[in-house]
């Protein structure tokens, strides 16, 4: 069976028994609640009201036992109440999927009291939504954290969002540039020169000279950001041309990306030890899934360390086979998922969206799970979309199933 689920913010359900009656009558057959998220102004479009998440936060009460000096915040009315854990429970009484929906590494709570955890730009600038992937007490809290939510809910997924770097960029309140910030721009802002960012890239290729590495991208970004140079339409080109002109910088971004794929190693082994399943966003930034290594994901690199991989197709143009054609070039074996957006932006109207819903079971490999964001902001009509697209979905996974094939079939 397909998992279909919406994400769902705890602390904007009322009563849960309201909300479960209205989820079930989409026929989604999963939930993925958000145990842990990040900052935001939230636009609820079915009240009209604009929610203020004022921090980084849990929706449940952590285990002090298992978190040394970082302790998460928590969103303690959420917790309070215990919305998380009677979802769980109806999840297990209805048999529905309960996916953890758990965002790492972006979290300007911890950031703002501990800047000396987040990503260092070249010049030492610290960004504080930014959790540093390589600093071991970051790894420590992370790894804390899946298994606190482990531990509590009994997950039958935990579901990994932004346990890459986090770009330069982040859409902060009055972040102001006055110059044009390409894609080559934001890579080298978003690199990391932390001590231990330094320090690991120094021990795994001792012939690069770290700091020299550090003062060419300070250079070539402040002539990026001064000079008329890109190439209007043409911005990635320009990041292959840094790789070729600068085998250190190419050297330097491996070793960014081997650090997420021991970081997101590091929390499958944790999850697998409760014997709950990873799965995993490439990149929680809606760019297109070719740009994933700006966070510093490999597909290469990272294959077979998640469960399940689940890209994000908000990227106009993106269809589930051209990011299933695109990952199977690096990765011919984890299997794959997808997340759709109910945003207006992405699907005008409905023939759009339920369009993408019918291509991406048209043929071949097919997602073995499907997520779409998000139930806590979706209009009403918009929401109305969700039985047509569960009954495309259990209609193409009927018809694999009896021709042999179907969602298993995911991985090659």
């Amino acid at each position: 069976m397909i998992d279909t689920g919406m994400f769902v913010y705890p602390w904007d359900i009322g009563d849960v028994g309201d909300f479960t009656r209205d989820y079930a009558a989409t026929g989604l057959n999963a939930v993925a609640p958000s145990l842990s998220y990040h900052h935001g102004n939230i636009l609820q479009a079915r009240t009209g009201r604009v929610g203020r998440i004022d921090r980084a936060a849990v929706s449940f009460v952590p285990n002090p036992a298992l978190h040394r000096d970082i302790v998460p915040a928590v969103h303690r009315e959420t917790a309070d109440r215990g919305v998380a854990m009677e979802l769980r429970n109806w999840c297990r009484e209805t048999g529905r999927h309960f996916s953890a929906w758990t965002v790492f590494l972006h979290n300007s709570t911890i950031g703002a009291v501990r800047p000396d955890l987040c990503v260092e730009n070249h010049a030492g600038d610290r960004y504080r939504h930014a959790l540093c992937p390589s600093n071991p007490e970051v790894r420590y809290y992370s790894l804390a954290l899946v298994c606190d939510i482990c531990d509590q809910f009994r997950p039958d997924s935990l579901l990994a969002e932004s346990a890459t770097y986090r770009t330069a960029l982040h859409g902060d309140h009055h972040e102001i540039a006055n110059t044009r910030v390409g894609p080559a721009a934001l890579w080298l802002l978003s690199l990391c020169f932390c001590p231990h960012c330094l320090e690991k890239t120094a021990a795994a290729q001792p012939d690069l000279d770290v700091e020299r590495v550090r003062a060419l991208c300070g250079r070539l970004l402040v002539d990026l950001l001064n000079r008329e140079v890109a190439i209007p339409g043409n911005d990635m080109a320009q990041i292959a041309s840094l790789f070729l002109e600068y085998p250190e910088l190419h050297q330097y971004q491996i070793e960014r990306q081997r650090r997420v794929t021991e970081f997101i190693g590091d929390i499958w082994t944790a999850a697998h030890s409760r014997s709950v399943e990873l799965r995993v966003f490439p990149s929680s930034t809606p760019f297109d899934i070719c740009a994933a290594f700006l966070e510093g994901y490999s597909f290469r690199d990272s294959a077979g360390v998640a469960d399940v991989l689940v890209p994000l197709l908000y990227s106009p143009g993106e269809t589930f086979p051209l990011v299933r054609n695109t990952i199977r070039l690096h990765d011919m074996k984890t299997p794959l998922g997808m997340v759709l957006t109910l945003h207006p932006a992405r699907y005008p109207g409905r023939a759009d969206f339920l369009g993408a819903v019918r291509e991406a079971f048209a043929d071949g490999e097919r997602p073995r799970c499907v997520y779409v964001y998000n139930y806590s902001l979706a209009s009403r009509e918009r929401l109305s979309w969700l039985p047509v697209a569960v009954r495309i979905i259990q209609s193409a996974d009927k018809a694999g199933n009896d021709a042999g094939g179907g969602a298993d079939n995911a991985g090659m």
